[in-house]
């Protein structure tokens, strides 16, 4: 599966959104009573993917952002990165409840 890479300017505070679809035994759950985090890891292209696994102190905290006006509610995870340098990085998701989901969910490459 080929990760979506996202490339912005390294300067830019703009939040990184990413759409979450969650169930629960077949039935649509909603996260947003769950706390949402993204990490930022140095983008490795010759590691065994998804490569280096964050550590705790690489977790930033997010909101949920809500999207009910294109016919069905989306619920995106919307995190600002850190200051980072120019560089790429894979980005990771975390969802914290009863279970804690943790997915890599694409490349984020800062020029």
């Amino acid at each position: 599966m080929a990760l979506k890479t996202v490339e912005r300017p390294r300067l830019s505070s703009e939040p990184l959104r990413v759409p979450v679809f969650a169930e629960v035994n077949g039935t649509v759950f909603v996260p947003t009573s769950m706390s949402v985090e993204m990490a930022f890891i140095p983008y490795n292209p010759t590691a065994v993917f998804p490569g280096v696994e964050p550590v705790p102190t690489d977790w930033t905290a997010g909101v949920w952002d809500v999207d009910a006006n294109v016919g069905v509610v989306i619920y995106r995870a919307q995190v600002k990165p850190p200051a980072l340098a120019a560089a790429t990085y894979t980005v990771w998701l975390r969802i914290s409840g009863t279970d804690v989901p943790v997915r890599v969910i694409g490349i984020l490459k800062l020029i």
